[in-house]
């Protein structure tokens, strides 16, 4: 399989979504995983609608009990 390389150059603001954002998202602890997901992936979404998506978004939901 052959996979094309691509090289980008963000410049400052370019990523302004970061940690802080993610934890914005993360407040929504109570739902469910699925909700939290959802939550997560239509932020991202919305954050991002003046940028076209050239990759692909992976997320995982662990659960730790004590």
């Amino acid at each position: 399989m052959t996979y094309d390389e691509l090289t980008v150059q963000l410049q400052p603001g370019d990523n302004d979504f970061g940690i802080e954002g993610i934890q914005d998202v993360c407040c929504h602890a109570g739902e469910s995983p699925l909700d939290l997901m959802g939550h997560l992936f239509s932020t991202i979404q919305e954050f991002t609608t003046s940028c076209k998506q050239w990759d692909d978004l992976t997320a995982a939901y662990f659960h730790f009990a004590a």
